[in-house]
């Protein structure tokens, strides 16, 4: 009895001592795929309650092997399904995206303007003056290697779907 004791626990040890390395050369090696920071441009249509909001705004990512973070910034542009006004203004957010492959878990907070009337001949009125904070979650399709970054998520300013270029590695 002792003896078979002796022996799965010298197996153990033994697939541990073989495993840990590989698993580090893996995560070395997915670490690699990425560039250390990439630069975005992203724009996204989402809609609530008839509120239809187009951000447009540029994004820093800092690259790990499971967690990526970033910050984008941008001018946002809202109107209702009538396109009877506009309002707008500007962004600013961190995103923190989880995920080893092309599929990750983006969240999104940040806070943004609440808008000045761009057009139209009804008078906007936002609810609160100032600014109101932003955030949402949502799926992120991104690979190491391609340029093109597709984003559905849900949050402060509804439902929504985007879409984005990657535009430079640093």
């Amino acid at each position: 009895m002792e003896v078979t004791v002796r022996r799965k626990t010298f197996l153990i040890a033994l697939v541990t001592a073989i495993l840990l390395p590989v698993s580090g050369q893996l995560d070395a090696q997915t670490a690699r795929r990425w560039p250390e920071r990439s630069v975005t441009v992203h724009t996204a249509i989402t809609q609530r309650e008839g509120l239809h909001t187009t951000p447009v705004g540029a994004e820093m990512l800092w690259h790990g092997n499971r967690l990526h973070h970033g910050i984008m910034a941008g001018f946002k542009m809202a109107h209702y399904e009538s396109f009877s006004s506009g309002h707008g203004g500007p962004f600013a957010s961190y995103t923190l995206l989880t995920g080893m492959g092309t599929s990750h878990v983006e969240l999104s907070v940040g806070i943004t303007t609440l808008g000045n009337q761009l057009y139209g001949s009804e008078e906007y009125e936002p609810e609160e003056d100032g600014v109101a904070p932003m955030f949402s979650v949502g799926y992120r399709y991104q690979s190491p290697y391609g340029r093109l970054i597709f984003r559905v998520f849900a949050g402060y300013t509804g439902v929504g779907a985007g879409i984005a270029v990657r535009i430079a590695d640093l």
